[in-house]
């Protein structure tokens, strides 16, 4: 049974302001929030109104509807996750222009109830002239992310975009020029890991950091969730991994001033070896696709010891100074917190912290100058 399509609702959008901000990237971590509960159901009080560019004066509690505009398999776990961060009252809708039978197929593994609560749209316009979506999220070819974030931010919504979210510094300043304060932000489910939270609050044991290494290895045809795990050959493996390693080292503090010293590159670019420094911290992160195996491991050395975690299965184990540690307390999927996160500062304006899309400019920008330095080994 086909998913119901939407009655196109031709509400006015919402004018946006243009502002950008450089700088780099702040080492302070963001304190989240991920564990609040959201604002009780009903509740107008809960909800603070706020203004867009023009000042106009908003009350969200009419925006709790979300969005998922792709087809593939990661905007399928989106979804998932959303029906269960949502509302029970709340829409979730979904496009793909592209692959719009993804949606049904998604639609029959799901129960009577959640299949109830999707809302199928045929275009990327009839999510923007929807007034009941707030929060849209773009998973779709990292080639498309650019120009659907900017129709749908001049549309009045509030974006998170998947990485790689853009794969040029233009079209990165036009997402951030987009962009309103509080309305686009970068998809790092990992800044919500609590075994990641945990083992760096461990890791201070073996005093100050001198050095930290990180292996990022997807296998080829791994599956995951039942469905195979695909890569965009269009997109080089430093754009596509790099977001992930910054989560890390921005969670150790050491996420502010980076500074390239080599990268080596091999496998016909399917590996990847860089090293710089994380402030003033020598790090080394070794990115592959279509390994052997999954593997996520960082390890960290320190004056008094070595700390280390192997989350290639989440939540991990991890030893700190020869000593096995827990990281599995109050374990949740980082995706889940990430997208709660993300739905609560939107729904309230409230400040997206690392996932800013402009402190994600100046990842992107390192990012590219690592491709632009690689060297063939």
């Amino acid at each position: 049974m086909a998913i119901p399509r939407m009655v196109r609702n031709r509400a006015p959008c919402l004018p946006t302001t243009s502002r950008f901000a450089s700088g780099r990237p702040t080492a302070a971590l963001v304190r989240y929030w991920s564990s609040m509960p959201l604002p009780p159901r009903g509740c107008c009080s809960a909800i603070r109104p706020t203004e867009n560019g023009s000042g106009v004066r908003l009350n969200r509690i009419s925006r709790i509807d979300a969005a998922v505009v792709g087809g593939g398999r990661w905007a399928g776990e989106h979804a998932l996750t959303l029906l269960d961060v949502l509302p029970a009252e709340a829409k979730l809708h979904v496009c793909s222009s592209s692959n719009p039978e993804a949606w049904d197929e998604f639609a029959q593994r799901l129960g009577c109830e959640d299949r109830s609560r999707l809302v199928a749209c045929n275009t990327i316009d009839d999510i923007g002239h929807t007034s009941s979506v707030g929060m849209v999220v773009v998973a779709r070819r990292a080639r498309d992310h650019a120009e659907t974030a900017i129709r749908l931010l001049q549309a009045g919504k509030c974006v998170l975009i998947e990485k790689p979210f853009a794969l040029t510094l233009a079209d990165s300043q036009r997402i951030a020029a987009s962009a309103s304060p509080n309305r686009c932000a970068v998809s790092l489910p990992l800044l919500h890991a609590t075994y990641m939270q945990q083992f760096l609050a461990a890791s201070g044991r073996i005093g100050r950091r001198r050095r930290v290494n990180i292996i990022w290895s997807d296998a080829m045809g791994e599956v995951r969730r039942g469905r195979v795990k695909r890569h965009d050959p269009s997109v080089s493996v430093i754009l596509d991994v790099f977001p992930h390693i910054w989560s890390i080292i921005a969670q150790a503090g050491l996420g502010g001033a980076l500074d390239l010293n080599q990268v080596f590159v091999g496998n016909a670019g399917a590996d990847i070896e860089m090293q710089f420094l994380a402030n003033g911290v020598v790090t080394e992160a070794r990115m592959t696709r279509n390994g052997s195996t999954r593997m996520r491991i960082l390890s960290i050395q320190g004056e008094d010891g070595e700390a280390c975690i192997d989350f290639s299965e989440e939540p991990g184990h991890a030893t700190v100074a020869g000593m096995p540690i827990c990281v599995s307390a109050g374990f949740s999927s980082p995706l889940r917190r990430m997208l709660r996160f993300a739905y609560r500062s939107f729904l309230n304006n409230e400040p997206l912290g690392l996932h800013d899309v402009r402190l994600a400019h100046r990842v992107l920008e390192f990012a590219l100058e690592a491709e632009k330095e690689a060297v063939e080994r």
